[in-house]
């Protein structure tokens, strides 16, 4: 308890052994700038009449060790202030390991899905042009199938690392989910995201050494850019996995840039996923059977099935149009289960 002029008036035991004394009565009456820093002093002047304040002091306590305490402060109306101080050191520790364990990924320690998109939404909105890399390992399911997971697991680890050596400093790298990998850039054009995302190729031709063997890895990346004007988070990020699709289909260990017919080409995925699915639901496939002839004989010793779409809109479809798009969906098990029956 202090009086108007930041004088002690009472004090209990612990606080007095905190403030270094053996007897609380050794601290009677001393001005409280004899007991801590004026930092400390102006938080108290400061204090408004009939109000509490809360205000938090760190403590150095050599070694590295500090120590955090939480002080809610009160004048009352006969210009009595009252402190009272807990011990917050642990709970704030907790809070900030929470913190990370909720913004960070687990495996590679990089940024989650969640900090990635918090993020990237900060970026956009300082309205500086951002760059989205998204950068999909070629084949890793053959890696993990053939090695096993802790392999898997021990590769990603290592392109965590190398995309942390090779980006620019204030570049975030962030894990999207399984082999996925996200850098964001802020203030970079699509230019500057190829020079990067050529870098990042480069950086592969070494290999990886994953349980005790190198390993020759590759990456398919997509690059986008955008502003706040043009681009919401999931705009970005959607361009980029279209790009970085489209660098798979042009044969993979490779980085392509967004454009509008990706675009165009996406919008048209997304149409055709969608129709296939409604037509199995309304059975709008049909086959058109091939003779196989022996042309010795003359006779018919079997057939092919052909798939067909038969599509209300668009007429009848060939199986370029729609197989890869099913394969890539999953659709391919319905559509084969809908041919055999």
């Amino acid at each position: 308890v202090l009086d108007g002029a930041l004088v002690v008036q009472d004090l209990n035991l612990a606080t007095a052994r905190w403030l270094g004394a053996t007897d609380r009565f050794e601290l009677m009456g001393r001005p409280s700038r004899e007991l801590w820093d004026a930092d400390m002093e102006a938080e108290l002047e400061d204090l408004p009449v009939e109000a509490w304040r809360t205000f938090e002091r760190v403590e150095e306590l050599g070694h590295g060790a500090h120590r955090v305490l939480a002080w809610d402060a009160h004048r009352s109306g006969d210009d009595e202030i009252h402190l009272v101080a807990r011990d917050v050191t642990e709970e704030r520790r907790l809070t900030a390991e929470l913190s990370v364990r909720a913004t960070t990924d687990e495996l590679t320690g990089l940024a989650n899905r969640a900090e990635l998109t918090s993020h990237l939404a900060d970026a956009l909105g300082s309205e500086a042009e951002v760059a989205v890399l998204l950068l999909d390992l070629d084949q890793f399911k053959l890696i993990n199938d053939s090695m096993g997971h802790e392999a898997g697991d021990e590769l990603l680890v290592a392109v965590a690392q190398r995309l942390q050596g090779t980006v620019a400093h204030g570049d975030l790298v962030a894990r999207l989910g399984g082999d996925e990998f996200v850098v964001v850039s802020v203030g970079a054009g699509l230019d500057e995201a190829a020079a990067l995302a050529r870098r990042i190729c480069r950086s592969f031709v070494e290999p990886f050494e994953v349980v005790g063997r190198a390993l020759q890895v590759s990456a398919s990346i997509g690059v986008a850019a955008g502003t706040s004007a043009s681009h919401e988070t999931a705009d970005l990020l959607r361009e980029a996995d279209t790009a970085a699709y489209r660098a798979k289909d042009l044969g993979r260990n490779r980085y392509e840039l967004f454009n509008d017919r990706m675009r165009d080409q996406a919008d048209e995925r997304v149409a055709v996923e969608h129709g296939l699915r409604s037509g199995l639901r309304d059975h709008e496939f049909v086959l058109h059977y091939q003779a196989i002839n022996d042309l010795r004989t003359g006779k018919v010793t079997g057939f092919e099935a052909l798939v067909r779409w038969n599509h209300p809109g668009d007429g009848l479809q060939f199986p370029d149009r729609f197989i890869g798009i099913a394969e890539a969906s999953g659709v391919i098990v319905d559509l084969g289960a809908e041919v055999l029956d």
